[in-house]
């Protein structure tokens, strides 16, 4: 008779207690205490729609987790003109507008959390032009700050606060600026300058993935310098991202826009539930486990729309063997 080491090449484990759900995925093992047969299963992450935000806009920036996210600035349609300077905050049921910044600009950077954010760089009409512009959230109000030294627009940010956010870089440049509290300084550059990466993680350990022309290349950053990961399976520009270098997630982008999800384990990227909204520069943030997609294009259903994320759920299936 076959065996299940003959049919699978690895024997089955024989344990005194079960591991932990998140331990034991795709994992198959025995139990001699009830004497069954158990296999963890990943049921996987998905989406489910959030109150939408009191301002629609595009090409605009926040933060997360989804219980406590935040959209700032963007533009309320294809014309710059109509760049807002609104910022508004989620307490994980409805919008609640806050603080306005002192610039207004779109398709910026922004790093940090609700309560200690910071954003900079992107378009501004006010004076129309690329924005070194910096500013710093501190729950309630934006404080100026030095300017960054390269605020071309297409840069994105992550950080866990705003004393220690990392903006990487945008086509044509590959330039990467840290601000550490109170200046701005020069790391290694990135291998392949990107506009519109979807990042997550911190100024010391963080991904970079996607970004202009429709990139799959993902670059990892140890804190000192960048080194090419693995790709990302469906090329993507202008999408958001979330959690920690290895438990993090990028969704959405162009072209053409797409709800495409994928989760990152430090190692390969794994598609996922796809936002109900296909969208591209819409502003994102959060964890692996908590993350927020917020605004967007195309259109008024994308531009209004907020989603929370749900981390995938171990489920561990139960065999009782006859």
């Amino acid at each position: 008779m076959a065996t299940y080491k003959g049919i699978q090449g690895y024997s089955v484990q024989k344990l005194a207690t079960d591991p932990t759900a998140s331990e034991a995925v795709g994992q198959l093992w025995y139990n001699s205490t009830d004497y069954k047969f158990k296999i963890s299963v990943d049921a996987g992450g998905s989406w489910a729609s959030a109150s939408n935000i009191n301002t629609p806009r595009q090409e605009t920036f926040g933060t997360g987790p989804g219980t406590a996210g935040m959209i700032v600035n963007g533009s309320t349609s294809s014309n710059d003109a109509d760049q807002v300077y609104v910022c508004e905050v989620f307490d994980g049921t409805s919008w609640a507008e806050t603080g306005d910044t002192t610039q207004r600009r779109q398709d910026g950077a922004s790093a940090g959390v609700a309560t200690s954010a910071l954003v900079t760089a992107g378009y501004t009409t006010s004076p129309r032009g690329n924005s070194p512009f910096t500013e710093t959230f501190n729950g309630s109000t934006w404080t100026e700050e030095t300017n960054i030294v390269n605020g071309i627009q297409g840069r994105r940010g992550l950080g866990a606060t705003e004393d220690a956010s990392l903006i990487v870089s945008a086509d044509s440049s590959n330039y990467c600026e840290l601000w550490n509290g109170s200046s701005w300084s020069e790391l290694n550059d990135q291998n392949t300058a990107r506009s519109g990466q979807g990042t997550f993680g911190t100024s010391t350990v963080g991904i970079g993935a996607g970004g202009s022309p429709d990139s799959t290349i993902t670059e990892s950053w140890d804190g000192t310098s960048w080194t090419v990961a693995s790709a990302l399976n469906t090329g993507r520009t202008y999408a958001s991202g979330a959690g920690i270098q290895t438990n993090g997630l990028v969704f959405g982008g162009t072209p053409p826009a797409t709800g495409k999800t994928e989760t990152y384990d430090g190692t390969s990227w794994t598609e996922s539930g796809d936002l109900s909204i296909a969208k591209y520069y819409a502003a994102g943030g959060g964890t692996g486990a908590a993350a927020i997609s917020m605004g967007g294009i195309p259109g008024v259903p994308a531009q209004q729309s907020s989603e929370q994320w749900t981390s995938p759920v171990y489920a561990v299936k139960t065999v009782t063997v006859s």
